[in-house]
């Protein structure tokens, strides 16, 4: 009985979430295609409701350590309000989630609740092209140099600061990225079927002893593709409409979605 209330509330918020959007701060790392088909009115696939919860709980994870930023550090430390909004061309209304006093300046601050992977890679500077362009919007919209993102790791509780600077050549791509996305004709394809194994580069040998690759037979090819990527092909809501009717096949264990005919809008 509890478990079934979750999953009504979840399925139920999960129909509302599915609305088409365009470009802002938050997605101008995204695909560009992506961001086309969002500026151009089509629906995105709508989200299951484990995918809603993960993302609830992710919301209420970010605004308790913005309650404990704020009691702990004071007048060096607010949470941002609706007067925080500001509007930066062409991108619309930009709000970070705080802000923190460093040397007498206010630095814009964005927390993220992050899954293990993820955070790993962000504890060791390697942070994804979106987070870099929600950095850059947040640095021009409040004129700073510097935003930081504080990460926190959903599954340990660990917490990792990393700084994003303000960069000129990122704003000119993400500019760019706004442009092509607002055009009338839907940018080409940035990404390729995968259909070599990335264990073996297609070779079909293992690297050292150049014996048959077990996880391709030694093929060089990945049984069942070609594969749309993984990343970030398989997480976004426009798949259907970029790589047109997908199937799933089970490859080495792992969940991989394909194109249905052999080509491909």
């Amino acid at each position: 009985m509890l478990a079934e209330a979750i999953h009504r509330w979840s399925e139920a918020r999960a129909l509302d979430d599915a609305k088409p959007g365009g470009v802002r701060a938050y997605n101008a790392g995204r695909c560009v295609r992506e961001l086309w088909y969002g500026e151009h009115g089509y629906q995105p696939l709508p989200r299951d409701g484990r995918s809603v919860l993960v993302f609830d709980l992710g919301t209420r994870i970010e605004a308790a350590v913005l309650w404990i930023l704020e009691a702990e550090l004071g007048a060096d430390f607010r949470r941002a309000t609706r007067d925080d909004r500001v509007r930066l061309e062409p991108l619309g209304n930009v709000c970070a989630d705080g802000f923190v006093r460093v040397d007498g300046k206010w630095r814009p601050v964005d927390v993220k609740s992050a899954a293990p992977m993820g955070f790993e890679r962000a504890e060791v500077g390697d942070l994804d092209g979106v987070y870099l362009a929600q950095g850059e919007c947040y640095c021009r919209a409040y004129d700073a140099d510097v935003c930081t993102f504080l990460f926190y790791d959903k599954a340990t509780s660990q917490l990792a600061e990393i700084e994003v600077e303000r960069d000129d050549e990122r704003w000119a791509r993400i500019l760019a990225d706004v442009r092509a996305a607002r055009a009338g004709a839907c940018p080409d394809r940035p990404y390729a079927l995968e259909e070599l194994c990335s264990g073996c580069d297609g070779t079909g040998k293992t690297p050292k002893r150049g014996q048959a690759h077990k996880a391709c037979n030694g093929t060089g090819r990945l049984e069942g593709g070609p594969f749309i990527p993984t990343f970030p092909c398989n997480y976004c809501s426009f798949r259907d409409e970029c790589w047109g009717e997908l199937v799933e096949v089970e490859c080495n264990g792992k969940r991989r979605l394909r194109p249905a005919k052999g080509d491909t809008p």
